[in-house]
C-alpha cells in the first residue's frame, strides 16, 4: 500500500448529514507518523474506517510488532463510532527479503493455522475492529488463499472484519477467487500506474479511466460490488525536473502551487488527483454501487475547502440531490462506422497518457475547413477516439515508420451532434444547439445522456453564447 478517470467533478455542497451505512470511507494511516498529534486533527466525521499502517511480524513464531501510539488512534476513532482495522505487510514489506521469507514460513501449511490464530488474539487484545490484509506483490503466493480462510475461521467467531488491500497489477493475477467469500470488503489500489520506478514513462499514475479498469477487473472475477471499495491516492509522483525517488503528498504539493487542487498535474511535472478527479471517482462510486472509497493516505491531505477528504464527503453529502440539467434521452446516436464513413479531422498524440486522440467528423462537419466557415452546419456529428498506445513485449509505446504511436486498443468514443433544437435541456451550460454522448466501441454508453451536463460545463467554457464545441483543427487556431 506504500505509494508505489478526463472526468469533470461537478459536486453540491450541502449541510453535512451521515454517510450511509453501506458507503465506507476508509482512511489508511500511517504508524511512522506522530499519532498522538495527528489524531487530534482527524474530521471523524468524515470516515467510517480507520486502517493503521503497518504492523508485521517481528520472528519466525509470528510475534507482532505493536506501536504504542496506536492506542491513542484507537480509543479516539472509537469515540467518534470509527471502526480501527489493523493492516500487515505493506508494499514496502513485500519488497524486504528478510520480512517476506518471514511470511512465506508462516503462512505455510505448518504453521498457518497457528499464525491466523496469534493474529486473532493480537485483534483482541489490543482493541482493533479487524484485520486487513496488505500482503501484495511478490509476497503473494500460492499459500494466500489458505491463509484467508484461516484468517476468516479465526475472526469471524470472535465479531472482528476481515479485509484487504489488492492491486491488479501487483500480484492480482496470484489471488484466488475463492478468498472474496471470507472478506468483508476489499480495497481497491486503483494508482500506481506509473511512478519513478519507470522514469521513462511519464504521467498520471491515477486516471479515472485507470480506476475504473482495475474495479472491472475485481468485479469480472466475482467480486461482489457491495464489497468493492475503490482507492484513491492522496499523492503523486514527479517526472522529468520534478523527478525523485519517492512520492509527493497532496499536502506538499498544494503548499507549493496554491491552485494544485484545480488540476491534476502541475509544474514540470507532478502528476496527482486534484479535488475533480476525487469528486469524480467517488461519483463513479456511487453511480456502480461500490462499497465506499479508500483514501492513501490521511496524512497527506489539508484542510479546508482544498480538502480531498472534503471532496469526498461533499460527494457522498450530494448523491441525493439532482443531476445538473441534461438530456433524457439519446439524440446523439452511436456513429457505428465512424471509422471508416467519416473523415479524420486531428491526431493527437497524448505522451503523457500514453494515448492516441484521433478527432473524426462526417461529410457535414468536415466541409468545415477554417474559423470562418463556422458554425458547423446541422447534421454535423463529431467523434473523438480515444486509444491506448500500443505497447511492445518490453512495456514500451510502438510507433510506425513515421514515428507516431501506433494505436492500440479503443477505450471511449466523445460523440457530439448538431441538430436544431438540440442543447436546450443543458440551460446555463447550452453550448449551441449541440449535445454530447460518450460510448464504449460496443455501443454502450461510459457517460450517458442524463450524465452529460460534464460534457456541456466542459465545453462551455469557450462561452455559453458561441457555438464553439471544436475548433482544435484549424489553422488560425494552431498558429495560436
Amino acid at each position: 500500500m506504500m505509494p508505489r478517470l478526463a472526468w469533470i467533478g461537478v459536486a453540491l455542497s450541502f449541510l453535512a448529514t451521515p454517510l450511509k451505512a453501506q458507503e465506507k470511507v476508509v482512511a489508511y494511516v500511517p504508524n511512522w507518523i506522530d499519532l498522538k498529534s495527528f489524531a487530534e486533527t482527524i474530521d471523524y466525521s468524515k470516515i467510517t474506517h480507520i486502517n493503521i499502517a503497518f504492523e508485521s511480524p517481528t520472528d519466525d513464531r509470528g510475534d507482532l510488532s505493536f506501536h504504542r501510539e496506536d492506542e491513542v488512534l484507537i480509543a479516539k476513532a472509537h469515540d467518534h463510532h470509527v471502526k480501527v482495522l489493523v493492516s500487515i505487510g505493506g508494499g514496502a514489506a513485500a519488497g524486504n527479503r528478510t520480512l517476506k521469507a518471514r511470511y512465506f514460513g508462516l503462512i505455510s501449511e505448518p504453521k498457518r493455522a497457528g499464525f491466523a490464530a496469534k493474529l486473532a488474539a493480537y485483534v483482541v487484545e489490543h482493541g482493533f475492529d479487524g484485520l486487513d490484509v496488505d500482503i501484495e506483490g511478490p509476497s503473494i503466493n500460492q499459500d494466500y488463499g489458505p491463509l484467508i480462510r484461516e484468517l476468516s475461521a479465526a475472526l469471524k467467531p470472535k465479531g472482528k472484519l476481515l479485509t484487504a488491500a489488492l492491486s491488479k497489477g501487483y500480484g492480482g493475477e496470484r489471488v484466488p477467487d475463492s478468498v472474496f467469500e471470507h472478506f468483508d470488503f476489499v480495497n481497491v489500489m486503483a494508482y500506481d500506474g506509473a511512478g519513478p520506478w519507470n522514469p521513462n514513462a511519464p504521467g498520471q499514475h491515477s486516471s479515472p479511466e485507470f480506476a475504473g479498469r482495475n474495479v472491472d477487473y475485481w468485479l469480472k472475477r466475482g467480486l461482489p460490488a457491495s464489497k468493492a471499495v475503490l482507492g484513491v491516492p492522496f499523492y503523486g509522483y514527479g517526472f522529468g525536473k520534478a523527478f525523485r525517488k519517492g512520492a509527493y503528498s497532496y499536502k506538499a504539493i498544494v503548499a507549493a502551487h496554491p491552485d494544485a487542487d484545480r488540476a491534476d498535474q502541475v509544474g514540470e511535472t507532478i502528476w496527482y488527483n486534484g479535488v475533480a478527479t476525487i469528486e469524480a471517482k467517488t461519483r463513479y462510486a456511487i453511480d456502480r454501487k461500490l462499497a465506499g472509497i479508500m483514501i492513501w493516505s490521511l496524512d497527506n491531505d489539508v484542510a479546508g475547502e482544498k480538502s480531498l477528504l472534503e471532496a469526498i464527503a461533499r460527494t457522498y453529502r450530494s448523491r441525493g440531490a439532482a443531476d445538473p440539467p441534461a438530456p433524457g434521452e439519446d439524440r446523439v446516436g452511436f456513429p457505428k462506422d465512424y471509422a471508416t464513413a467519416f473523415e479524420v479531422l486531428r491526431r493527437v498524440e497524448r505522451l503523457e497518457k500514453r494515448q492516441v486522440v484521433t478527432v473524426f467528423g462526417n461529410a457535414r462537419a468536415a466541409s468545415v475547413r477554417r474559423v470562418g466557415d463556422l458554425p458547423y452546419p446541422y447534421g454535423s456529428v463529431i467523434v473523438m477516439e480515444t486509444a491506448g498506445a500500443l505497447k511492445g513485449d518490453d512495456g514500451e509505446p510502438r510507433r510506425d515508420e513515421e514515428g507516431r504511436l501506433r494505436k492500440g486498443d479503443v477505450v471511449g468514443l466523445h460523440v457530439m451532434r448538431r441538430e436544431k433544437g438540440l442543447g436546450a435541456a443543458y440551460g446555463a451550460n447550452r453550448t449551441g444547439d449541440w449535445e454530447y454522448v460518450e460510448y464504449r466501441t460496443e455501443g454502450t454508453y461510459i457517460t450517458p445522456p442524463r450524465k452529460s451536463f460534464a460534457c456541456a460545463a466542459c465545453h462551455v467554457k469557450a462561452g455559453s453564447g458561441r457555438d464553439f464545441v471544436y475548433r482544435g483543427r484549424f489553422p488560425e487556431t494552431l498558429e495560436k
